[in-house]
């Protein structure tokens, strides 16, 4: 709806409700000087006013997204482009995996989970509100944003640790670029839109542990009647037989 306003800020007639094109118009007004206001439609966020002409000259002033003060009409002029820009609400979505088999793709193979951090950032890096944490299920999800370009911030749950970023689709196109395994950047929303599948694969940390023993009974294996051996080195290797860490 739009409402208009004369001198003193007093409503002049009722509001008009915009038509199905968006357009809005009133007429048969006296020459004066004029205000129009939008009232902000259910489910949209305000974001433009421009300030239009009459018989093409401009005049008016915006005040906020909302409202144009100081339209001077004179004896049959007409005023023309006085419009209201808004748009719609946008979300981000997304699933927190552990990566099973390694293929850094959220697939069957994979499980989903539970207490990763996901914040969301705004272009300037800066947090909009407090982070989301994800459920049982693995998923998160960020609604009702403004539309504009956003950033996915994951931290990982204790015991587990950032593997793979998977950037996600907006309307079907790949919209976003990892920067790390653990960050999801320029993720571009325009109105009304929904950015889907943008996933964080993790893995768990594993353990190795044993025991070096004196065999006293020469059985070749761990049991009652042998000792534990103190004060020995043992090395952990990777598939490429690189020592990457030592315990005594």
């Amino acid at each position: 709806a739009v409402a208009l306003f004369g001198s003193g800020g007093l409503p002049v007639g009722l509001p008009q409700i915009t038509a199905a094109d968006g357009s809005y118009s009133f007429t048969n007004l006296a020459p004066g000087t004029y205000s129009v206001g939008e009232v902000q439609p259910s489910g949209f966020f305000e974001t433009a006013v421009n300030v239009g002409t009459v018989n093409g000259t401009t005049s008016g002033t915006a005040s906020g997204l909302n409202t144009i003060n100081s339209i001077v009409v004179t004896s049959g002029s007409t005023g023309a482009g006085y419009n209201f820009g808004v748009q719609a609400p946008v979300g981000l979505s997304g699933t927190a995996y552990v990566d099973q088999n390694n293929d850094h793709t959220f697939d069957s193979g994979d499980t989903t989970l539970a207490n990763v951090s996901v914040q969301l950032l705004n272009a300037s890096s800066q947090a909009i509100g407090s982070p989301v944490v994800t459920g049982a299920n693995g998923n998160y999800s960020f609604t009702n944003l403004r539309p504009g370009t956003y950033t996915l911030k994951e931290t990982p749950p204790t015991g587990a640790f950032a593997t793979v970023a998977n950037v996600g689709s907006i309307n079907g196109s790949p919209v976003g670029t990892a920067t790390d395994n653990s960050t999801i950047s320029t993720i571009a929303l325009g109105s009304g839109g929904a950015g889907t599948g943008y996933n964080f694969g993790l893995e768990q940390f594993a353990s190795v542990s044993g025991t070096e023993y004196v065999d006293n009974d020469a059985n070749n294996s761990f049991n009652a009647g042998d000792t534990g051996e103190p004060g020995v080195t043992i090395n952990l290797l990777n598939a490429s037989s690189t020592v990457v860490a030592s315990t005594t």
